[in-house]
C-alpha cells in the first residue's frame, strides 16, 4: 500500500500504480526474496518512477512508523494502545477479583 501510494503522489494513476506493486510483488514471490530486498536497478524494472527514495515505501520498519494516527502501527500509537489495555484489564481486575471470591464462597457452600 506504501509503495503504491507513493507511485500515485508522483503522478501514476492509483489503479495503474496497485498493478505496478502487485507485478513486484509477483516478481518477489517468483524469486523467493522479499519486497523490501529489492533493488533500486530491479524497482525500476516496473516503474521509471521508482528510485532509492522508493526504498523507503517498502521498508517494513518505515511502513510501519508512518502509521502515526490513533490505533496505528507506529511503535508510540501500539505503546498507548498497551497502556490503554492495560488500565482496562486493571480497572476490570477489582470486579473479576470480588466475581472469583464469590464463586469460591458459592463453590465451598455447594461442598458442604
Amino acid at each position: 500500500t506504501d509503495l503504491a501510494d507513493h507511485l500515485v503522489q508522483r503522478g501514476m494513476p492509483f489503479r495503474e500504480a496497485h498493478e505496478v506493486v502487485g507485478a513486484a510483488v509477483q516478481y518477489c514471490a517468483k524469486k523467493g526474496k522479499r519486497l523490501e530486498s529489492l533493488t533500486v536497478k530491479e524497482l525500476k524494472g516496473f516503474s521509471d518512477l521508482l528510485d532509492k527514495k522508493s526504498l523507503e515505501y517498502i521498508a517494513l520498519d518505515a511502513c510501519l512508523r508512518r502509521r502515526v494516527s490513533a490505533g496505528g502501527t507506529a511503535p508510540e500509537r501500539v505503546q498507548e494502545q498497551i497502556a490503554s489495555a492495560r488500565a482496562i484489564m486493571g480497572s476490570h481486575r477489582s470486579e473479576c477479583e470480588g466475581e472469583i471470591a464469590r464463586l469460591d464462597q458459592v463453590w465451598e457452600e455447594l461442598r458442604k
